[in-house]
């Protein structure tokens, strides 16, 4: 009995409790969900739970966890479960506060800190920056580095190794920087696998953009030539201009002294510059020779082969020592010692390569000069200012006046023919005097030779005699 009656005071104390209880606040349930509130509102249509009030709040389970990377001590956790942790010095995590449970984490799942900045919603351009276990994260805004303060790139640190001058910045240790290698030779090497990455057989060459589609390659060919080349987008050749606004180039040499200064820096050899078609194998070639202090003009083919030069093909005259010539060639210089040199031979009579003597008006041909030679002033014959020949004497004192007699070869009259069929001739010259001065000449196959008339050879190797004179003085060819 007295059991029974214990039994009914006890259930009477639970309906008393339940009665109070919710006396205190509404609990209403429907079929869009169960709401908890002081009012009695029912549940919002989209929430299974709706608790709302307007002076407390919700205190979630609270939890001692062990490490971010165990269930414990929740067995078998739900995906995306949310508890508190009380426990500051959690494994793997920030210290107290709420975190969720990720169960698709790749391996056995793992607790998720879910966290909010201390210090609001910061400003544009700030970073969340984390204080470490147990603190809450903040807003900031981001540090600046430099690298004198150690500023890593690729787990690597460089200190002091740019410096910004107002709006430069230069590279101002004594390192060098490389691109595809870990030990530049140079301020700037660029490879490519290990290769030279300058190079004409990649299209990867150094390019430098002007305006428009212009570009200047710079590049390494295989067989160790550099090269320059200035062109377009459609590889069309462009001009390429050096010191447009002045100054001197040199190649050989680092201090130029004029436009263009071309010297052999190993002082071997003889400086030569070229200027040819190597689709015909000709060219021009202007060199100096430094063992025997001449500078020379050559036309010539690869091979050795010589061309001809042409001085003022398209007109104009040609100045030797002077800068103001008043002929095709004028030669200066000082009377008796300047002039120009013909070696024996080398002047032929044809109107076509021969040497003609013309009249002052220099129009009228007075015939061919060649071969003349002869020592001294000895019997000498050369053309004045005035147009005419002068004859001299031995001792160089020009002739009073002069008798100019022609007679052939063998000195009677008979026309002499040498092998050839070519007639000689004798010139006899009277001075003031009765003495007759010859010079005599002679040739042979069309060679001239100091042949006297005394030694005149007729054609049948017969040899005749004649008072021509004496022996000695020019071989003058008619």
């Amino acid at each position: 009995m007295t059991k029974k009656i214990s039994f009914q005071i006890e259930r009477s104390i639970m309906y008393v409790f339940f009665t109070f209880y919710f006396s205190l606040s509404a609990f209403h349930c429907s079929a869009q969900g169960v709401a908890i509130n002081p009012t009695g509102t029912a549940a919002d249509n989209s929430a299974m739970l709706d608790v709302s009030s307007s002076n407390q709040g919700i205190l979630i389970p609270r939890v001692v966890l062990t490490s971010t990377t165990s269930a414990s001590p929740i067995t078998n956790p739900a995906n995306k479960l949310m508890v508190y942790n009380t426990n500051t010095t959690l494994e793997g995590g920030n210290g107290s506060g709420i975190y969720i449970y990720d169960s698709t984490n790749a391996t056995t799942g793992k607790w998720v800190y879910l966290t909010a900045p201390s210090n609001g919603p910061g400003t544009n351009g700030q970073v969340l920056t984390s204080g470490g276990a147990g603190a809450t994260p903040t807003w900031t805004a981001p540090a600046t580095y430099t690298a004198g303060t150690g500023l890593s790139l690729s787990s690597n640190t460089f200190n002091s190794v740019w410096t910004k001058t107002g709006n430069n910045i230069y590279k101002n240790n004594s390192g060098n920087v490389g691109i595809g290698t870990t030990a530049p030779s140079a301020k700037l090497q660029i490879l490519l696998d290990g290769s030279p990455y300058l190079t004409t057989d990649s299209t990867s060459a150094l390019s430098l953009f002007g305006g428009g589609n212009f570009r200047l390659n710079l590049g390494v060919q295989d067989q160790g030539v550099g090269w320059l080349q200035m062109r377009n987008w459609d590889n069309t050749a462009k001009n390429f201009v050096l010191n447009p606004l002045g100054g001197n180039v040199g190649i050989g040499l680092t201090n130029p002294y004029d436009l263009l200064t071309v010297i052999k820096p190993d002082g071997t050899g003889d400086p030569t510059f070229t200027i040819g078609n190597d689709q015909i194998n000709k060219f021009g070639r202007i060199s100096y020779s430094d063992g025997s202090d001449i500078f020379a003009i050559q036309g010539g083919a690869w091979g050795g082969t010589t061309r001809p030069l042409i001085l003022q093909g398209g007109g104009g005259s040609v100045g030797i020592g002077t800068i103001n010539p008043t002929a095709k060639l004028h030669v200066a210089g000082t009377s008796g010692v300047d002039g120009i040199k013909f070696p024996d031979g080398t002047l032929q009579t044809s109107a076509a390569t021969g040497l003609n003597v013309y009249k002052s008006d220099g129009v009228t041909k007075l015939g061919p000069l060649a071969g003349v030679t002869g020592t001294a002033c000895n019997n000498w014959i050369y053309w004045t200012g005035t147009g005419l020949y002068q004859l001299t004497t031995n001792d160089c004192t020009p002739y009073s006046s002069v008798t100019l007699y022609y007679r052939y070869a063998n000195c009677s009259g008979t026309v002499y023919s040498d092998v050839s069929g070519t007639d000689g001739v004798v010139i006899f010259v009277r001075g003031s005097g009765t003495t007759y001065t010859d010079f005599g000449s002679q040739r042979t196959n069309g060679v001239c030779s100091n042949t006297y008339c005394n030694n005149c050879t007729k054609g049948n190797g017969s040899t005749l005699t004649s008072p021509c004179g004496p022996t000695g003085g020019p071989c003058v060819i008619k």
